[in-house]
């Protein structure tokens, strides 16, 4: 959008779409996807009409946009008692403001602020017990920005009654965001520290006191989730979780270089980051001292996450136990599940999720199919959770560890989830090696009787598997490679949108594209060993 366009000319860029502002008739465009909608009514594009377009959205130009809005949607009740949307509708457009020009915020959009934040605290998105997820937080979010912006302090006051009793649920104590999902890790670490800019900006200190402690180790985790290229130099992490529509990953990765997370939490030594490009850019990158230095440790989360770096590989897992009450969240099925570097290189992937319709491909992306992990009878090791199921059925125990024997590392993640398939299934045990040549999983099952295994991996865009002797195959061009255990039906989707579901990778919100996925199938009789393996060929 040129500097002197109006606002009947240029591009707004929403959630998996890119449309034409025609001026008042932009509000009435309606999309398949409500999240979609949702995006054109919570002025994202404000912010990403800064960072992402060659040319940015003036100021000028985002005022007229907002006044436009004001003017023929304020009075939309759809629009105004959903309070996510409407919180941020109050961040983005203060944010926008806030960064360009002065500064300075005209007084007919504070007014403007200040009815939607009454809108908000009318509308707080408080549930029942474990079912309030992080909208209320965001809700929080909106009403201190509103607050101090309007001089509003009924608004700052119930923000900060918000923040006392969300955060503690919300971020376990080891400093991850509660929800299951990497990018909403970092989503949420964005709100606490655009929470804590603006509360030192109002000098509430009461307010500093109470962020700065949850927004050190969300940014210090931000860290666990980041794996750097070795050849290509650039950074990425893996996609555990719900991908949010708000923003894309790519959107939020150089979110640990920006000067408000250095602020609360900078390594010892910090790399150079990605090419500043998202969030970051807002409020200044700090600039790395060089290349990232290979990583030989390993972490593992008391609330379920793990990571092992050793030999060249990189592994992530997820292993949460359950009592099977219903909680809010942006959790996938992947118990078992596991996420493999090799070199920084992503390999063997969790595919994401397509968006949030209910349509088969969306389901897909919550289900265990669409994580490399292993299937009994068809089902997961975490179940469904519809709301019929009793919360003993849901219920699991699960624990995850991390050692070393023999110059390799071991990851040991063990599990019950299979035991309510009527007394029949054992204990689950994935056992992952990190050796200098070879990296295997090696699935134990107990129990007894005949059940139909499935083993997932789910390939990386643009590796390909090509056949090799003695039920191997080699890896695209990674010098790697797959050898297969004793399960007989081999089958490798690439791009199958219809069922059965598979070779399909979502790196944001309503983006498709294709892998390779391999499914591995068979009778097998418990208690089972499966093992397969990565191995790098010139060894």
């Amino acid at each position: 959008m040129p500097p002197s366009a109006d606002p009947d000319t240029g591009m707004l860029t929403l959630t998996a779409a890119r449309i034409v502002v025609n001026a008042d008739a932009t509000w009435s465009e309606t999309f398949a996807d409500e999240e979609t909608g949702a995006s054109l009514h919570r002025w994202n594009w404000l912010l990403r009409g800064l960072t992402d377009d060659p040319i940015p959205l003036s100021r000028q130009q985002g005022l007229a946009l907002m006044r436009s809005w004001i003017r023929n949607c304020s009075s939309r009740p759809s629009l105004t008692t959903d309070a996510y949307s409407t919180g941020e509708r109050i961040v983005n457009g203060t944010l926008f403001l806030m960064l360009t020009g002065d500064g300075t915020i005209p007084r007919d959009i504070t007014e403007a602020m200040a009815w939607m934040a009454r809108d908000v605290a009318t509308n707080v998105e408080y549930h029942r017990p474990e079912q309030t997820g992080n909208h209320a937080l965001n809700n929080a979010r909106a009403l201190l920005f509103a607050g101090l912006i309007a001089g509003a302090p009924a608004a700052v006051d119930l923000a900060y009654a918000i923040c006392d009793e969300r955060l503690p649920t919300l971020v376990t104590p080891d400093g991850f965001m509660r929800e299951g999902s990497s990018h909403y890790h970092f989503l949420f670490t964005r709100w606490v520290l655009e929470m804590l800019w603006i509360a030192k900006r109002g000098v509430n200190d009461a307010f500093v006191r109470l962020l700065a402690p949850y927004a050190e180790r969300l940014v210090r985790q931000c860290w666990f989730f980041l794996v750097s290229d070795k050849n290509r130099g650039d950074w990425t992490i893996p996609l555990f979780g719900d991908v949010s529509p708000d923003f894309p990953p790519s959107w939020l990765i150089g979110l640990p270089w920006s000067s408000l997370a250095c602020d609360v939490y900078r390594p010892d030594r910090l790399s150079i980051g990605p090419l500043a490009s998202g969030w970051e850019c807002l409020f200044g990158a700090v600039t790395g001292t060089g290349s990232p230095e290979p990583r030989h440790d390993s972490f593992v989360s008391p609330s379920g996450w793990c990571r092992a770096d050793a030999h060249g590989w990189t592994v992530f897992s997820r292993a949460s136990s359950s009592d099977g009450a219903l909680m809010a969240g942006h959790f996938h099925r992947d118990l078992g599940g596991i996420v493999v570097f090799h070199d920084g290189a992503p390999l063997i992937t969790d595919v994401g999720r397509s968006d949030y319709t209910n349509s088969p491909i969306s389901r897909y992306g919550i289900s265990a199919c669409a994580h490399s992990t292993i299937l009994l009878d068809g089902l997961g090791a975490a179940a469904d959770d519809a709301t019929w199921m009793s919360g003993a059925y849901r219920a699991v125990q699960a624990t995850i560890d991390v050692g070393g024997d023999k110059g390799q590392t071991l990851i040991t993640l063990t599990h019950n989830g299979f035991t309510r398939f009527a007394g029949s299934v054992g204990l689950h045990e994935r056992r992952i090696r990190l050796g200098p040549a070879e990296l295997t999983v090696e699935d134990r099952i107990a129990g007894n009787g005949r059940h139909e295994a499935c083993l997932r991996f789910h390939f990386a865009p643009g590796i390909e598997l090509r056949n090799r002797p003695e039920n191997g195959w080699t890896v695209g061009e990674t010098g790697l490679q797959f050898r297969t255990g004793k399960l007989p039906n081999v089958l490798i989707q690439s791009g199958c949108a219809e069922p059965p579901h598979g070779g399909l990778f979502f790196p944001e919100y309503g983006l498709e594209q294709a892998c390779q996925t391999l499914d591995l199938s068979g009778s097998v009789r418990l208690p089972v060993m499966l093992t397969h393996s990565l191995t790098l060929e010139n060894i």
